[in-house]
C-alpha cells in the first residue's frame, strides 16, 4: 500500500482516537497522515507538498516542540549577530536643540531634532552591543519594538525578526499543547487503541485479505499505534 491508500487510513484512525478523547494518541496518527500526504506524488500537488515539507521541517506538523524551539534559537542567534554587525549604530544619537535669536531680542523658537544613526565602525562584537542586540531580539519574539535606535539595515532586520520569530514561538507552543492536552472530563488517558469494532469497520474499505484482516482485528488489543500500522503495511 502506498501513501495514497494509507493517508485515509491514518485519517480514520485519528478520528477514532479523537472520538475516544485520546488526543495524544490521535496526534500520532495525525503525524502519519501528514507524512503520507507529504510523500504522495499523485494525490497531493507539488505546491502542497512544498508547504507540508516546510511545516514538517519547522515543527514536525505542530507536534515537535524541540524542532520549533531549535529553529527559534537559530533565528534569534542570526538576528543578534546581524544587529551587532550592521544594525546597531556607532553610538546613540543625541537630541539636538537649535534656535535663532532675532536681532534686537524677542522670542526664541527651538527645534528639537536627532541625528541620523551612523553605521558602526571598529569592534562591533562587544558585550555592550550584545546586550542591546539581545534586548531588541527578545522584544521581537513577543512582537514588540524595542526602544533602541537602529541603522537602516537594523530596521529591516528587526522587521523580519518580528515576523518570523513569533511564528516559530507559536509553533512551539502549539506542539506542546498538542502533546499534553487530554480530555478534562476523564482526567486520565484512554486506552491506546480504538475499539475492535471501529477497526473492523475501517478495514471494510481496504484491499486487505480476509485472513490478514482477521489477524489485524484480533491482534489490535494492547498494541501500539506504530506496531499495528507496520503490520498493516506488510
Amino acid at each position: 500500500m502506498g501513501p495514497t491508500q494509507l493517508a485515509p487510513v491514518y485519517r480514520a484512525l485519528r478520528k477514532a482516537f479523537e472520538d475516544g478523547a485520546n488526543e495524544p494518541g490521535a496526534a500520532d496518527f495525525y503525524y502519519g497522515e501528514m507524512e503520507m500526504r507529504r510523500h504522495d506524488r499523485t494525490g497531493t500537488t507539488r505546491a502542497e507538498r512544498g508547504l507540508l515539507h516546510g511545516y514538517w521541517m519547522l515543527s514536525g506538523y505542530g507536534l515537535r516542540a524541540s524542532r520549533a524551539l531549535g529553529w527559534l534559537a537559530a533565528a534569534m542567534l542570526v538576528t543578534i549577530m546581524l544587529l551587532m554587525g550592521f544594525g546597531l549604530p556607532r553610538d546613540d544619537p543625541k537630541q539636538v536643540a537649535t534656535g535663532i535669536v532675532p536681532p534686537g531680542g524677542g522670542r526664541v523658537t527651538f527645534e528639537i531634532g536627532k541625528e541620523d544613526p551612523r553605521d558602526p565602525t571598529g569592534n562591533r562584537f562587544t558585550g555592550e552591543r550584545f546586550e542591546k542586540a539581545l534586548n531588541v531580539t527578545l522584544n521581537s519574539v513577543i512582537f514588540r519594538a524595542a526602544d533602541q535606535d537602529l541603522t537602516t539595515t537594523g530596521t529591516y532586520v528587526q522587521m523580519t525578526s518580528r515576523v518570523t520569530e513569533p511564528v516559530l514561538l507559536g509553533l512551539a507552543v502549539l506542539a506542546v499543547r498538542n502533546r499534553v492536552k487530554a480530555d478534562p472530563d476523564r482526567g486520565v488517558q484512554t486506552s491506546k487503541f480504538p475499539s475492535v469494532h471501529a477497526l473492523d469497520q475501517l478495514l471494510d474499505g481496504l484491499d486487505v485479505g480476509a485472513a490478514r484482516r482477521r489477524q489485524l482485528v484480533h491482534g489490535a488489543r494492547g498494541v501500539g499505534t506504530g506496531a499495528w500500522t507496520g503490520a498493516l503495511c506488510r
